[in-house]
């Protein structure tokens, strides 16, 4: 459940618009995935095999969702 209206705008604002590496933006748009939200509704091991991406990616991702206070919402679906 998002909790604040800055949580919410993290989560559906544009990947590529986000403070993530370009390899990390690079892998989501060839996955499909356009914002933080879609990129939840997968668990971070599936998200790792995907192509283009690797536990570093993984690593990044998970900093970032926890860097702003979204640490939680990982792997709850």
């Amino acid at each position: 459940m998002m909790n604040s209206q800055g949580e919410t705008n993290v989560l559906n604002c544009h990947i590529q618009q986000l403070k993530l590496s370009t390899e990390l933006k690079r892998a989501a748009n060839g996955a499909g995935i356009k914002t933080m939200q879609q990129l939840l509704k997968y668990s971070t091991a599936e998200v790792e095999r995907w192509p283009g991406f690797n536990i570093q990616l993984v690593h990044e991702y998970v900093n970032f969702l926890e860097g702003n206070g979204m640490g939680s919402l990982i792997d709850s679906y």
